[in-house]
Parts: C-alpha cells; structure tokens; sequence
C-alpha cells in the first residue's frame, strides 16, 4: 500500500514537474519572441526614422537654392541623425541576416552622404550640380527602398514573431490544463484506488471485529494479498486467538467453580439429609430405647398375669363359669404380648433369627396372600430381578415388614388403585447405606409403590414415630410403619419414603446384598432331643415375685425341686451352697443382671448348671447368638408356662 501511495505521488508529481518544465521552457520562448518583437518594433521604428529623415533630406535637396530652401547645417543634421541611427542599431544584437540589411544601409547612407557632399560643394557647375543632385537623388531613392525593405522584413518578421509567440502562450495554456487534467485524474484515479485498497482490509478487519463482537472468539481474517496490513492481519488473527483461548479457559474456570459450587452445595444437601436422618434417627433410638423399657416392664406384668391364669387354667373346673372370663384374661394377655413385640421390634431388639433369603421367594409368597385378602379394586403388580436378591434377615420378619406395608397401602387407596412391589439390585452408590457386609459393589432395592391418597411433608416427618396414626381412634395402633422401620434397621438396611398429596407413596428399602457364605456366620440354635424324664432341681431367679410364684408352682406340681432368688447376688449364693441341676435368670433383674449371674455361675466347680433365660426385652442376632452360646433356651416374655415346663424339660435332657 505504501508502495502505491508512493507511485501516485510520484506520478503527480512528475506530471505537476514535466508540464512545469514544458510551460516554463514555452514560456522562456515566449519571452525571446517578445524580446524579438521589441527589436523588430525598434528596428520598425528606425525604419520609420530614416524613412522620414531620407525624405526629408531629399526634400530639402530638392529646395536648396530656393527661397524655401533650409538651412544647409539641417540637411547635414538629418544625414548625421541617419548615421546615428544605423549605429545605434548596431548595438543590439541581431541576427547575421539583420546586420548584412544594416551594411547594406551604412553604406547606402555613406553613398548618399558622399553624393550629398557632392551636390552641396558643386555650386560652380550647373550641369554637374544637376547630375550630382539625380545621383543624390537616385541614392536617397536605393537608401529609401533598402529602408522600407527593412522596414517590410521587421515587419513581417514581426507578425512572425507575434504568431509563434501567441502560439507558445497558447502552448503553455495547453500543456497547463493538460497538467492540471492529467493531475486531476492521475489524482482521482489514485484517491478510488487507494480508498479502495484501504477500505478492502477496513472492510475485512470490521467484518472480523463485528463478529468477534457477536461471540465468534477465534475468527481469523485472511493476511494475504494484504502487504502494509499484513501485519496488523497477523496481530488480529493472534488476538482473536489469544480471546478465544482465554474465553474457553474462563468457561472452563466457570464450569470447575459450578461443578464445585454443586459439588458443595450436593455435600451441604447431603449433610443437611445426614444431619436430619441422624437427627432422627436419635429421637427414634431415644424413642425406641423407652419403648423396650416400657414393654420390659410392661412383659413382667403381663407375664403375672398369664402365669396365674395358667395356674387357674389348671385348677379350674372345665365346666366351671370361671373359665369363660379366664379364657379372656389369657387371650388378652396374649394380646399385650403381640404389642410388646411389636414395639420390642421397633427398639430394633428383633428376636428371631436371620438367616440368608430370597427376597424374590417372600415376595412372591406374600403377593400369593395379597391377592387373596385385599380388595378386588386394587391392582397388585409383582416386577422381581432377573437374579436372586438375596438377604440376611428373618423371613417372618420380612413377611411381618411386606404385609405391614401393603396394609398400609390399601388404607390409602380407599376407592381402590395399584399397588406395586418390586425388586432389583443397584449399584453401591445408589445406595444410602454406609457400609454393605456380604457384598462389596451391590445392595437390594424393594420398592412398595400405590397412587393413593400421599401424605404432605409433616405426616411423611412423622410415619415412622411409634402410636402415629391418621386412621380414626380404635382403627390402629400406629405401629406398623415403627415396627417396619425397625425390622429395616435390624437387618442393616435403610428405608426412605416419597410422596404428594394426590400423587400416591413410594417406599424405598435398602438391604445389604448377602452371600451365600454369610450363611454361615449366622446364629443357629443346637439340636435338641426330647426323652420323656422329669424330676431335677431348679434354681428360678427373678425380681417379680408373681413370675417366681407361678413358675415355682407348676414346676413342683410337676415334681421338680424348686428353689426361688429375687437377685442374681442371691442366685449365686444359693448355686455355691446347693446342687443346681438347672436355672431360670431374667435377664434384666436390678444390680446384677442375668448374664452377670450366668458367667459367675459358670466359673463354679462341676457339674455346672443348665440355664434358661427369660425376658422381657427384645434381642437381636448378636445378642441372641451371645446368649446361645452359655445357655440353652430364651424364652421371651409374656410365656406360657406349658412353653416353660417344656423349655425346663428339654434343658435338662440335653447332654
């Protein structure tokens, strides 16, 4: 572009400069031929001079003598003023054919002159005077012809002169609007292209800018063809770039801090779920923890209860009006027992034994028994997993725990609706479990699912505290989801509900995936074997004087030897002093408790002691297990004392 720019100028100026020349040097001309025209005006002049003088000295030849006749010293002027003026013609310069015309007329002059010299002194002579004044005459004439012949060549040397001088004016005119012309278009036709070659690369690097502007980071414009922008093509192009890198590592910058923004506000989500899980989870311990006191005391009592009317079931008449209202007592005694299970189960003291199971196979026992007891309008779909989802739990439970839930779900779909139930296995980071024994990538999903009625957020807060019920008074006791959500956590899992109002529940439960060889770290109880033998001495150890009182009773009616201790101190004490062939230990006697007593028991001198442990609290697997291990039954309170006396015979006949 500089090169072009370059070119123009110097091609306007060599224009500008070459017409200058031109004009000048027609100038220049122009002023020779007017210098030129001032001689032939000079020489026109003298001409002019000398024509009139040569007549005016041939006028005064022609009066000399005469009355009119000048004075001669005037004739000798006029002939010296004719001299003078050739001579002074012969100061100027002029050229050679000028000055051959101006011999020629000093030497006409001189002629004359000497023929007027004549014709003045030859007053003596007539004849001779007349013939010198012809001769003077005639040379005046020849003079005066080469006068006017000179006085013609100035002249039309002088048109001459005056043509080419108009010309070279007229010349110089020209050559100057030429100038002026050419300079013009060279100028115009150089402004549209360099105005075309700037505003090609504007155009380029505007069209760039415009959509660099618009978003489109890392546009390049072409470089070639560019020359002085080339450069400036090459920094944009690096620009463009150089925002196109930074703007991809500010978007990835802002996708990082998003991903961490979400990653964090995931965790805090998370820890807010944790915190009101664990939250809830204390209050439903601290619930679940009184609850088993509660049915503790609540089993002793009932256990009274059942006791005596065994007793009286025994010495009463059958025909007798007394047993009508005995069979009421027993079988509400029996009632009580079933709550007390129920809230031992949801204390999570389960007692029953876990084994490894098919969730599939209970799921399809159960579906077998929904059909035949909920209503015709609810739907029951069954969609299992393809593998066996099996688990370490109680299958009574696991039954206890399904038919609880569907329950629950008939409730809610009063005008009928679907129920779902399904299984299948996921992944361990579905789960919401902390740790899965038995299996190190997969837990069980079962979903019990109903387009009933849902919940709103504060009865869903509240369904698994126990006696929460929103069915009318005497239609519940508010157990089923408490003693579910205990079973859950019993067996390790973990249990989450969804649900709208209108928009029906979803329960999810969560159980560690089991292997078979879990199996084998499970509690078994030891084969028993029956033989028809009674007698024995029997140590009975409880804190609840009618449980010692009714047992001790039946027991000696039997024909056993009955010893009875309200402490586990007591129980030792008497172990030390007598032979023991059995002994009865609630577990949960003040001071020392049941297990206390049995390992003081156990360092004794042989033969030790069977044991029975009784109770009224719940017991889980490692509990259980625990206990097995030292003695030979658990009975759980309230009992029957026909399950009693078989438990008393059965430890004492195993060897």
């Amino acid at each position: 572009m500089r090169k072009k720019i370059f070119l123009a100028f110097l091609s306007l100026l060599l224009i500008f400069v070459s017409g200058s020349l031109i004009s000048s040097k027609y100038i220049v001309d122009a002023t020779e031929g007017l210098q030129k025209l001032l001689q032939m005006h000079k020489i026109d002049d003298m001409s002019k001079a000398l024509s009139l003088s040569i007549r005016t000295v041939q006028t005064d030849l022609f009066s000399l003598r005469t009355p009119v006749s000048r004075d001669l010293d005037t004739i000798i002027n006029n002939v010296r003023e004719m001299e003078g003026l050739v001579n002074k013609c012969y100061s100027c310069h002029h050229k050679e054919w000028l000055v051959k015309k101006f011999n020629r007329m000093s030497e006409g002059i001189r002629l004359y002159k000497g023929a007027l010299s004549l014709y003045v002194t030859s007053s003596a002579n007539t004849p001779r005077m007349e013939r010198l004044g012809i001769e003077a005459t005639q040379m005046g004439e020849a003079l005066m012809e080469r006068v006017e012949e000179v006085s013609s060549l100035a002249s039309t040397r002088f048109s001459q002169v005056t043509e080419e001088s108009l010309g070279r004016i007229k010349n110089v005119r020209l050559i100057l609007l030429g100038t002026l012309a050419l300079t013009f278009l060279i100028g115009v036709f150089a402004a549209i292209h360099i105005t075309r070659a700037l505003m090609a690369p504007l155009g380029v690097f505007t069209e760039g800018t415009r959509k660099i502007a618009s978003g489109n980071l890392g546009h390049t414009v072409p470089s070639e063809g560019m020359t002085e922008f080339k450069e400036l093509a090459e920094y944009f192009n690096k620009m463009s770039m150089e925002l196109k890198i930074a703007h991809e590592e500010q978007e990835s910058t802002n996708r990082e801090l998003n991903n961490e923004i979400n990653e964090r506000k995931q965790a805090e989500e998370e820890k807010n779920r944790l915190m009101d899980q664990l939250v809830h989870a204390r209050k439903l311990e601290a619930i679940g923890t009184l609850s088993g006191g509660i049915a503790h005391e609540f089993n002793n009592l009932l256990q009274v209860i059942q006791g005596c009317a065994d007793l009286m079931d025994i010495t009463i008449d059958s025909d007798s009006a007394a047993r009508k209202h005995l069979s009421t007592i027993i079988t509400t005694a029996h009632r009580g027992g079933d709550l007390t299970k129920r809230l031992l189960a949801f204390s999570r003291k389960v007692d029953g034994e876990s084994r490894v199971m098919d969730l599939n196979t209970k799921l399809g026992q159960v579906f077998v028994i929904l059909q035949q007891t909920l209503p015709r309008n609810i739907d029951i779909e069954l969609h299992l997993s393809p593998v066996p989802a099996t688990i370490a739990a109680d299958p009574s439970g696991i039954e206890q725990l399904l038919l609880n839930m569907a329950l629950n779900a008939k409730d809610a779909m009063p005008d009928g609706g679907r129920l779902r139930l399904s299984t299948r296995l996921v992944e361990i980071d579905e789960c919401k479990l902390d740790g899965v024994p038995g299996s190190a990538d997969t837990c069980i999903l079962l979903e019990i699912a109903d387009n009933g009625c849902g919940m709103d957020e504060e009865t869903r807060a509240l369904i698994f505290d126990p006696f929460f019920t929103t069915k009318e008074v005497g239609a519940g006791t508010g157990l089923g989801l408490s003693v579910t959500y205990g079973l859950v956590n019993a067996y390790g899992g973990y249990i989450e509900c969804e649900s709208a109002p209108g928009r029906g529940t979803t329960f999810s439960i969560f159980f560690p995936q089991a292997r078979e060889d879990v199996a084998e770290r499970l509690p078994r109880d030891r084969q028993l074997t029956f033989n028809d033998v009674t007698g024995g001495r029997v140590l009975i150890a409880d804190d609840e004087h009618g449980i010692v009182e009714s047992a001790a009773t039946v027991l000696q009616s039997m024909g056993y030897e009955v010893v009875t201790a309200s402490t586990g101190e007591e129980a030792i004490e008497i172990c030390k002093k007598d032979r023991i062939d059995l002994i009865a230990l609630d577990l949960g006697m003040p001071g020392m408790g049941g297990i206390s007593c049995l390992d003081a028991i156990s360092t004794l001198s042989e033969p030790k002691p069977k044991a029975i442990i009784t109770t009224g609290y719940g017991l889980d697997d490692a509990g259980r297990n625990d206990i097995l291990k030292k003695a030979e039954r658990i009975l759980q309170k309230p009992y029957r004392l026909t399950e009693f006396i078989s438990a008393v015979r059965e430890a004492l006949l195993k060897k």
